[in-house]
This record gives C-alpha cells, structure tokens and sequence, in this order.
C-alpha cells in the first residue's frame, strides 16, 4: 500500500551504503535511518501552531564535570549514556535550566547553538562530508564534532570542529581506546594498538599487513 511504500522509500534514502570501514548489519544501518528520518522530522518542526518538538535531556552539571554518579535522563525514556550526552553535547542546541535543591527553577538561560551557522558553513564547505576515513556521507546527513571535547575546553571554532556521520560521531564516543588527530584541517584515525585506518582496503600499509599475515 502507498504508506508501505513511503517508509520503505524514506528508509532507503536515508540508509547509508555498506562501506569497507562499516561493520553495521542491514537491520541496524536501517535502525540509524530511521533515528535520522525522527531528526530531520524534528528539525523541520511540527505542522499547524503546535510548538516545535526538542528533545530534551537533563544534566546534573557536578555530575558531568565531575564524572561521578547522577541524574543524566531523557524527558521520557529515562537514564542516558554518558557517552551519548557527550556526543548531543558536541553539536545540538543547549540551553540552561538551574535549579534549587528543591527542584525549584531558579534561572533559564538561553537556547545557544554549539556550532553557530557561519560557523558551520565555514566546516561544511571546508570538509563537504564525513571526514571518517572512506565514508561518504554528504554533509546534510552530518553533524559537528568538537576534536578537543567541549566539556575538556575545546573551542566552538572551525580549527577545532570537524564533519562526522552520526554513525562514526557515535562510534568515537562510545570508544575512546580509538585515538584522532586533527592537524591543519587532515583528519587521521588510528587503532587501539596504533595502526592508522586508511580510506581504502588496498592502501599501501594494509596491503603490507595482509602479505605479512
């Protein structure tokens, strides 16, 4: 039927294609389609007078910058990952609510982009896409990371953004024995045991690995 083939359809124009540096199954490449079909849904904003849909997280601020134990929740499906804190935070829109030890509301800043929009055009034209060694998703499917931690004191700047696929920005967070450099706009990714991840299966110093195995 037609709503049949409309899902199937957005699904399969927002699934990324297989690539050699991808491990995803099928299912899960079309699992993350469907999160970045809610995402340009939400962005785009909801139809009528009904107010914008934000998804909101919140943070016990001591809690994050002190690494310990405390409230990291979404408005309705409850405790969230650090690690994915730390990604929402390198590029979504912020905004502050303080409250008393009572949950009383003391002071609500206001909403600020990490990245602002010169700023990410400026990245957009400079990169054009995921940076990620041998993934090409075009930079409308992207999102902004800060190379040097934004909760560790890395700028919201160009020098220190750089384009990464939702996929790769999440495989960064969730695996810090993975290791990054990102030295006059060249975006390298190395191994846990150090060995650099190149673009391309045949490149010369995995073709070495192979004929040394």
């Amino acid at each position: 039927n037609v709503a049949a083939e409309t899902v199937t359809t957005a699904l399969h124009a927002f699934t990324d294609q297989p690539s050699e540096t991808d491990d995803r199954t099928p299912a899960q490449r079309r699992a993350h389609a469907s999160v970045r079909i809610c995402q340009v849904a939400l962005a785009q904003g909801a139809a009528g007078t009904r107010a914008g849909a934000t998804v909101t997280v919140i943070v016990d601020w001591a809690t994050f910058t002190g690494g310990g134990l405390g409230r990291m929740d979404g408005q309705f499906t409850g405790p969230i990952d650090r690690r994915h804190i730390e990604q929402l935070l390198c590029d979504s829109p912020i905004s502050r609510v303080i409250t008393g030890p009572k949950s009383e509301t003391l002071d609500v800043g206001r909403t600020a982009r990490s990245f602002p929009e010169p700023t990410r055009r400026a990245i957009i034209a400079r990169d054009g896409g995921c940076r990620w060694p041998g993934c090409e998703t075009p930079a409308g499917w992207c999102e902004v990371h800060h190379h040097q931690r934004w909760h560790n004191g890395g700028s919201t700047s160009a020098i220190n953004g750089v384009m990464i696929c939702p996929h790769h920005h999440q495989f960064l967070h969730r695996n810090p024995d993975w290791a990054t450099t990102f030295h006059e706009q060249q975006f390298r990714v190395f191994r846990p045991d150090g060995r650099e991840l190149h673009p391309h299966p045949w490149s010369i110093s995995q073709l070495c690995e192979l004929l040394e195995d």
